[in-house]
């Protein structure tokens, strides 16, 4: 859940992104590898690669603004949903439009990066983002799934906004202490660098959801008299 005007602006930042990258690309002679260091840099990344930031602004704005449609009934406590939902979505646009704006200025030349500062300062401002996040989420208030697969009775949901926090703020610290390491990934192959970051993201998520299987199986807790 995320307001109109987040919404919009996760929209502006996404089509100024992909477009600021296809007319860089249009400008190379082989758009398939995109110089970082420069026009004539020797420092290169597949043209891919670059729109991984703009696909995953993506995925977050429609898996938030998607959840109008997953939570609520149309209550007051949908506000709060809203309201970090809308905190989320705006702070992951400026992040990743930024880090996308200082790709293509260095790829143009008009400014210059240390590319190790860069990725490690990237990565840590991802993981205390999330972490905030996280921590803000277990405040959330109880509101009805709407699907069926997902529906939990109030104190089912109020352990898994819990579990979900604690999910979001240990991604978050693990990106935060990769960011610290990151010199050392030089000595990992490019693919399995990758996948240090992105297997454990995709377990959380899994995990997101065995927790809701598991507490559907748990009995009520006795009700106090």
């Amino acid at each position: 859940m995320i307001d109109r005007k987040a919404l919009w602006f996760a929209i502006t930042v996404i089509i100024a992104m992909v477009g600021s990258t296809v007319w860089r690309l249009s400008l190379l002679p082989d758009w398939h590898m995109m110089p970082l260091d420069g026009p004539n840099g020797t420092h290169r990344a597949n043209s891919l690669i670059i729109f991984s930031q703009p696909l995953a602004l993506t995925v977050a704005t429609v898996n938030m603004y998607g959840r109008k449609w997953v939570l609520g009934d149309g209550t007051e406590a949908e506000t709060p949903w809203r309201r970090w939902g809308t905190m989320f979505v705006v702070g992951f646009a400026v992040l990743l439009g930024s880090m996308q704006a200082f790709i293509l200025a260095s790829s143009l030349g008009y400014v210059t990066m240390d590319w190790a500062v860069a990725s490690r300062a990237a990565i840590a401002a991802t993981g205390l983002l999330l972490m905030v996040a996280g921590n803000a989420f277990p405040k959330l208030p109880w509101v009805p799934a709407r699907l069926r697969l997902l529906q939990l009775d109030p104190w089912q949901q109020k352990r898994h906004v819990r579990f979900s926090g604690k999910l979001l703020v240990a991604l978050g610290l693990y990106l935060v202490l990769i960011a610290i390491a990151l010199p050392l990934f030089k000595l990992l192959p490019r693919g399995m660098a990758y996948a240090v970051i992105l297997i454990p993201a995709v377990m959380m998520a899994a995990a997101k959801y065995w927790h809701i299987a598991k507490l559907k199986r748990e009995p009520a807790p006795p009700q106090s008299a």
